[in-house]
């Protein structure tokens, strides 16, 4: 009996439950009463915004979409939706200058449902303007470049960059800044490089506040080699002048220059000219324009001269008369004789030399052996000729006699 009745309560309970869903299906509805649902953090569209964009280069610089609640009142039937079957418009197409504003918005839900709410009851959105700038490209060094080496001035292409963003994040931009580690540059650089934006003090604007219409800069970077160099003056030595009475004075012993790296490194000294002292009657001074290799460059250029001298001591220049004047190699069957009686010979020694001069120890001498004679005067070249106790002297220019000549006839010949 007790089983029975256990299973009985049982079936009774179900039966309960049965009825009193059919009468809430019934009440909702057959009878459908009215009820409230509010729907939390709605999104709003804006209607204009890429009006704005393309109109007047504005766009909204809020971070975020706004959102709304709103509460629907309606027939319980009619109120089965989710948020996103709520639409919530506001228009900004009116909007045309940068600002924050306070728009009204418009709520549309289905039919026989109505708005009995919301909150808030309008929406803030900001707007700025978007702008393109042109940024020139500042190229900066970190670190020290080896001090052998100097970096010329940079190329860089483009010379100025595009970025864009919003008119009060971005209008402060004064350079795109492309940075390069000195110390690690052993050679002239080319590459692309990227760059970031920076304010009139150097301070970096944050990436995230522009975009750039150009990614990278080309940069060209020669580096030189820089080089202190001897100036170097060849003297050859002769008529007397010797290392030990020439003194060689520059205005200047060396040089700065710079260029390629292989061309500076393979020189060791600047020279600039070879002088031939056994021509230069005294002091010798001259003004210099100095002459580069190609790929090397004064590092001032405004200072590209040097003044060279060379002075003599104890050495003297001097006008002997010579009297002792010969003529040797006489073809056969020919009378010559002399008709110059002195000359004047120039020559340069130390001063106890020539002070010590006699009669003699200077003779100018014509040999005949390639002269072609004619009957009568005529004039034939002659040289200085020095004894061994004066041969050290210097003899300068060039010399020439007079003789008289006769071609002799009825002369015996022996053999």
């Amino acid at each position: 009996m007790n089983a029975f009745l256990k299973k009985y309560h049982i079936v009774m309970r179900l039966f309960s439950l049965l009825i009193a869903a059919f009468l809430w299906f019934y009440v909702i509805y057959q009878e459908n009463p009215e009820r409230s649902v509010t729907f939390a953090d709605v999104p709003v569209r804006l209607i204009g915004e890429e009006t704005l964009r393309l109109r007047d280069d504005l766009v909204r610089t809020d971070t975020e979409t706004p959102t709304v609640d709103v509460r629907l009142s309606g027939a319980v039937s009619l109120l089965n939706l989710k948020a996103e079957d709520i639409i919530v418009r506001s228009d900004v197409s009116r909007i045309t200058e940068p600002g924050t504003y306070t728009l009204s918005y418009d709520i549309s839900a289905i039919d026989g449902v109505a708005v009995s709410g919301r909150t808030p009851s309008e929406i803030t959105v900001s707007f700025d303007r978007q702008v393109t700038l042109d940024l020139p490209v500042d190229v900066v060094y970190t670190g020290e470049l080896h001090e052998s080496l100097i970096a010329d001035t940079a190329i860089v292409d483009p010379v100025t960059v595009r970025i864009t963003g919003i008119e009060s994040e971005i209008s402060s931009a004064r350079y795109a800044q492309v940075t390069v580690d000195a110390s690690s540059l052993a050679s002239s650089f080319s590459g692309d490089l990227s760059y970031t934006v920076v304010d009139e003090e150097g301070e970096e604007l944050s990436d995230n506040t522009y975009e750039k219409l150009d990614d990278t800069v080309h940069v060209e970077i020669p580096v030189y080699r820089e080089r202190e160099l001897p100036l170097k003056v060849e003297l050859l030595y002769g008529n007397a002048a010797l290392p030990s009475n020439s003194i060689l004075t520059l205005s200047r012993d060396t040089v700065s220059v710079y260029g390629d790296i292989a061309t500076v490194d393979a020189l060791t000294e600047l020279k600039i000219d070879t002088i031939d002292l056994s021509v230069q009657l005294g002091d010798f001074e001259k003004i210099y324009t100095l002459s580069l290799p190609d790929g090397v460059y004064l590092k001032d250029s405004a200072n590209d001269t040097v003044t060279v001298h060379v002075g003599f001591v104890d050495l003297e220049v001097r006008q002997i008369v010579v009297t002792d004047i010969r003529i040797e190699n006489i073809p056969v069957r020919y009378s010559v004789s002399a008709d110059t009686s002195e000359v004047y010979v120039t020559v340069r020694g130390s001063k106890e030399m020539l002070d010590g001069l006699i009669s003699g120890d200077i003779s100018l001498v014509a040999d005949l052996t390639d002269v072609k004679l004619i009957n009568g005067m005529q004039t034939v070249p002659a040289k200085v000729r020095l004894r061994d106790n004066v041969s050290t002297l210097g003899v300068f220019g060039e010399y020439t006699i007079v003789i008289n000549s006769g071609k002799l006839s009825n002369m015996p010949i022996f053999s």
